[in-house]
């Protein structure tokens, strides 16, 4: 699921649905971050660079969503 992209998705252009802002009246490159409540791990050849409960769903106008994890909880690879 998108909420930038597709013909249903609110924050996408053309936009789909009914919103209660004129995007219109919004910037060209809007975003919407959220909070997940599960955990995340992620690894790059076997090496744990993520493991997090502070983490984020980030979308942006056009693009698809991605997880956003702030650098503190990131290993360096």
């Amino acid at each position: 699921m998108s909420l930038t992209l597709g013909s249903i998705a609110p924050f996408g252009r053309p936009a789909g649905g009914i919103l209660n802002i004129a995007l219109s009246e919004q910037p060209a490159h809007l975003l919407y971050l959220h909070a997940l409540p599960q955990r995340v791990r992620g690894e790059l050849a076997g090496i744990t660079v993520v493991d997090s409960t502070n983490v984020g769903m980030l979308h942006e106008a056009a693009l698809l969503p991605r997880w956003y994890i702030r650098r503190p909880t990131a290993s360096r690879c």
